[in-house]
């Protein structure tokens, strides 16, 4: 998993306690493409002269995502990693002997508290129910933790991670998920994932996105569609060309 700033830009790789295709008793796998997608992001506003700040492996705590968002005030900021989002009806299944994180999430009443992030830790947590460090945070980043942010300064949020566009949709009053959280702690626009989508292809994705935003200086909505274009061209299917909304 990866986290990345634009202007600070981070990057996180979590451990892995083996994993399940859907969000899982185990936890999550590692992400082969993420290493690479945010490598050459860094490389790329490097060469632009874009001030980058990166976190990776066990420096990708939840705690440094906070203390890096407090100092820097990013204008942009990437994620890389796995999203989540548990519905009410998910938890009707578990026995009396799930009551660890999962059974916590999915009985959670706020789905604010039901959709999240994962960053350095979050696995340990999930298999054992407590921190892999007492001084430190669990490593599950939930909306209602990201709403209390301040990205007032943060133009663009991307989440290169699967089912990040989804939640709970209250009528008129939107989707309640992770979106929901980025723009209440102030984020202006959002780059998010309507299902699981494939590591590989996410990484050409944001390679091309980015190379037309920065490389090319592209509005973020051109460079959005332009990223959407090319991998139209190679993968057809909407299921690998669909799967990022952007969200104004």
């Amino acid at each position: 998993m990866e986290y990345i700033l634009k202007k600070n830009v981070n990057s996180e790789i979590e451990e892995n306690w083996g994993t399940d295709r859907k969000l899982g008793r185990r936890g999550w796998g590692p992400l082969s493409g993420t290493l690479k997608e945010i490598t050459a992001l860094e490389k790329l506003m490097r060469g632009n002269g874009i001030l980058v700040n990166s976190r990776t492996g066990a420096k990708g705590l939840e705690d440094e995502f906070y203390k890096l968002l407090e100092n820097k005030k990013p204008e942009l900021l990437h994620i890389a990693t796995h999203g989540f989002y548990e519905s009410t009806e998910a938890g009707k299944s578990d026995t009396p002997t799930s009551r660890g994180a999962l059974f916590k999430i999915r009985n959670e009443k706020d789905v604010l508290n039901r959709s999240g992030i994962v960053l350095t830790g979050a696995n340990y947590f999930w298999k054992k129910g407590e921190k892999f460090k007492t001084n430190l945070e669990d490593g599950i980043v939930t909306s209602n933790e990201l709403s209390s942010l301040n990205l007032r300064n943060t133009e663009l949020v991307v989440l290169s991670a699967c089912e990040t566009g989804i939640g709970q949709n209250k009528g008129n009053e939107g989707v309640f998920g992770l979106q929901r959280g980025l723009k209440l702690a102030g984020a202006k626009r959002l780059l998010v994932s309507l299902w699981k989508v494939d590591d590989e292809v996410t990484q050409l994705f944001m390679q091309h996105f980015y190379n037309g935003l920065i490389g090319q200086k592209y509005p973020i909505q051109k460079a959005y569609l332009e990223a959407q274009e090319h991998i139209k061209k190679q993968y057809p299917e909407p299921y690998y060309w669909a799967a990022f909304s952007l969200i104004l």
